[in-house]
């Protein structure tokens, strides 16, 4: 093997600290969702407000809202772990499939999650009813299946987005073989870059996809209705059918298939084609 392609085939390794430190932020970022989705469960101060510290004003406790930023904490945590999986695979040659495989499972990972939590009500039916109030007036903790839905479409929306990257984006390395034929082999990079061609077929798909979720309630009027659905605590609650459920699939499907759609199309106006002579 020559030193050309022992360079390329297996770069200087990282240091520690330098795939430490985004490990730890995804660690801390992770942690940081958790404590937004949790904390009004966890820390009843968080739903108590002292309305002599904001002039007399009712100000809605902090616990109520914090929630909210739990998505973007997820999605930086994931996006820095995928990003290390991917770029990895770039690097080493003999890891590549491996590393792409991970991936891309982690890509579904985070789709699942994204699905569960989208759906929660159909999924947690026994964690939508809770007071919001309790006899004295005070506030109470949001039922669960509403904040954990918070977090579905973005997570979908990321997942679908790493998916693109693994579809459009072809592997970096290839075998060569000796042209002595003594069977002897080298891990060589290729040019090849992210296809937009690719990334229109995907772009499409996803788009024609989200048209037919925005649209199922009309093609499927019978699927639209409620159905009525025992809990395992005996309890009953009304749920709609799928139809009218699958409208919510409709903004990560529709931001996804348009991020990768409008890529593809600048990518193709400002690559140059080669001229036939």
């Amino acid at each position: 093997m020559s030193a050309m392609s022992t360079v390329t085939s297996n770069p200087a390794p990282w240091s520690a600290w330098r795939w430490l430190i985004p490990v730890g932020v995804a660690l801390f970022l992770l942690a940081a969702g958790l404590f937004c989705l949790g904390a009004q469960y966890w820390v009843p101060a968080s739903l108590k407000i002292d309305p002599s510290k904001f002039h007399g004003l009712n100000v809605q406790p902090w616990g109520l809202f914090v929630y909210q930023a739990a998505p973007f904490l997820f999605g930086g945590c994931a996006g820095i772990i995928g990003g290390i999986l991917f770029l990895a695979s770039r690097r080493w040659a003999a890891r590549e499939t491996i590393l792409r495989t991970a991936f891309g499972l982690f890509a579904l990972a985070v789709g699942v999650a994204g699905w569960v939590t989208n759906f929660a009500l159909v999924f947690f039916p026994e964690a939508s009813y809770q007071r919001t109030t309790d006899y004295t007036g005070a506030p109470q903790p949001a039922p669960l299946a509403y904040v954990l839905m918070s977090c579905g479409v973005w997570l979908l929306c990321l997942a679908l987005l790493m998916l693109a990257v693994l579809f459009v984006v072809p592997r970096r390395w290839r075998h060569q073989w000796s042209e002595a034929g003594d069977g002897a082999h080298q891990n060589v990079p290729t040019d090849r870059g992210p296809s937009a061609d690719r990334g229109l077929v995907f772009g499409v798909v996803v788009m024609a996809v989200s048209v037919f979720v925005l649209f199922a309630p009309y093609m499927f009027p019978m699927s639209t209705g409620v159905q009525t659905v025992q809990t395992a605590d005996g309890g009953t609650y009304s749920q709609q059918a799928w139809a009218a459920l699958a409208q919510g699939l409709l903004i990560p499907l529709m931001l996804a298939g348009m991020i990768v759609l409008s890529w593809a199309c600048i990518r193709l106006a400002v690559t140059p084609r080669p001229v036939s002579v």
